[in-house]
């Protein structure tokens, strides 16, 4: 990202223009860090990889010695070496220029006469100039990397404003992807997405100190969108949860853009859907559920682009959202939904067609009613469940009758579970004690002790009534039995 200096642009100097390559051509790319003297016959302390090496050559009278060095400067990763020639040496041995070559290592020929000090001083001018450099350019980097963050609108907006500014790629992995990119993790343990990759090639020292501030600039803004989300979440909620209930809300303050496309519209017609969702937390347990935060954050991501309003009924665990009909068509909901349930296949959904407003708090009592009909895994369109809408709209006081006469008199959930498959069943005993896993003879006594409880034998018509009842219980899960003696 920045320039480096190598051996090549120090042969450019003005003050190295009598200096001579003899060797090492090919090895010019080098980059060069710092220049030193060094006269010391035992070469390996001295170095350093980057280093530039000068030395009078007092030592390489004996070409072993100069070839001996020019193997210990190229496996530390050295520069170069120059040598001043005309008072030890001559001209550099015809050997040194072999091995030089043969290692790609470059080899200076200077006139005696050439202070080293000029040569060291114009080195670390230049290399302190590039640092300089290097600086202002992370600087700039870094001040472009936050005003991107400050100007984003989405996480794909800040990626591709990131790539702009180190161009190259960057993007986000989760932990599962096993690709060799140059990678930074992101420090935000609420989200699966951790690393941010700047793709496959090196990286130079300024890249490497970007990529830390854009993973952790990323982390916070996943951070912020992570609260900006639960507000938009909490004020739709309210705004939903007070329409429901039959009142009248106020336009709710929606944190991220309160502009026209978002405005909820009093005078047109809405979709509502109900959703069962995973509990809260885990059954029998006070451990979280992570399922229901899965599903809540699928659900958002997934209805949020219709501009969706949400809430989650909590004593039911169910999902509610409101959808503008003159925005959104249902086509396009059942896909999105199904989607959702695809991942929950355990959950249900039942669309109702599109209502005014003043009729959204009764579609939304009748859906929740409908949900204990539905079939799990797909989403189903209230106007095709017929026999459900017949049995939620029964008089409750008539049901409730029923329902004290017959169910409320069985205690024991097993007899009331014996019974409820028996029901379902038709009265198929090889079908129930398929399905309850049990004897024959228990089968017969369990269902002796549900006639001596409801003091009636199960009757075609007794069973109709028993099967009204239980399909009714379904449609108003909200029901407390109290059975009877």
């Amino acid at each position: 990202m920045r320039g480096i200096l190598t051996v090549q642009d120090c042969l450019q100097f003005p003050e190295m223009t009598e200096a001579r390559l003899v060797a090492g051509y090919s090895g010019l790319h080098r980059e060069v860090s710092f220049a030193h003297v060094v006269e010391e016959p035992d070469v390996q302390a001295w170095i350093q990889p980057g280093l530039l090496v000068l030395t009078t050559g007092q030592h390489f009278q004996d070409a072993a010695v100069g070839e001996d060095w020019l193997k210990e400067l190229d496996d530390h990763h050295v520069a170069g070496l120059i040598i001043a020639c005309g008072r030890h040496l001559q001209s550099i041995p015809k050997s040194m220029e072999v091995a030089a070559n043969r290692r790609d290592l470059p080899l200076i020929q200077v006139p005696w006469d050439l202070p080293f000090i000029t040569i060291t001083t114009a080195v670390y001018r230049r290399t302190t100039e590039e640092q300089v450099k290097a600086l202002e350019h992370l600087a700039d980097m870094q001040t472009q990397v936050s005003q991107a963050a400050l100007s984003a609108r989405s996480m794909n907006d800040l990626m591709m404003k990131f790539s702009s500014i180190i161009q190259r790629p960057v993007r986000i992995l989760t932990p599962a992807d096993s690709t060799p990119e140059r990678t930074f993790p992101i420090p935000n343990p609420t989200s699966d997405l951790s690393l941010v990759s700047l793709g496959r090639d090196p990286l130079d020292a300024i890249l490497l100190q970007v990529g830390r501030q854009i993973a952790i600039i990323t982390g916070l803004f996943m951070l912020r969108e992570q609260v900006a989300r639960q507000i938009e979440w909490d004020a739709r909620s309210h705004f939903i949860t007070q329409l429901l209930s039959g009142n009248k809300p106020s336009e709710p303050y929606l944190g991220w853009d309160s502009y026209e496309p978002w405005r909820f519209v009093p005078t047109h017609s809405h979709y509502l859907i109900a959703m069962t969702l995973p509990t809260p937390v885990k059954k029998g347990t006070s451990v979280p559920n992570p399922l229901f935060s899965q599903f809540r954050q699928l659900t958002w991501e997934t209805l949020d682009p219709l501009r969706t309003f949400l809430t989650i009924i909590h004593p039911n665990n169910i999902l509610i959202a409101v959808l503008d009909a003159h925005r959104v068509d249902a086509k396009e909901i059942a896909t999105r939904v199904q989607g959702i349930l695809t991942q929950f296949p355990d959950e249900t959904a039942i669309l109702a067609d599109p209502v005014a407003v003043e009729q959204i708090p009764d579609t939304y009592r009748t859906l929740v009613k409908l949900l204990g009909f539905a079939p799990s895994g797909k989403m189903t369109k209230s106007r095709t469940m017929v026999y459900p809408r017949l049995i939620a709209n029964l008089p409750s006081e008539s049901m409730e009758m029923l329902v004290s006469e017959t169910w409320d008199r069985i205690a024991d959930p097993k007899l009331r579970h014996t019974l409820a498959v028996w029901i379902e069943a038709g009265g198929s005993t090889k079908q129930v004690l398929g399905q309850l896993g049990t004897h024959r003879n228990t089968l017969n006594n369990r269902l002796k002790q549900i006639e001596t409880l409801l003091g009636t034998p199960l009757t075609p018509l007794v069973v109709n009534q028993l099967k009204l009842g239980h399909d009714w219980l379904l449609a108003n899960p909200d029901h407390t039995s109290a059975p009877k003696p």
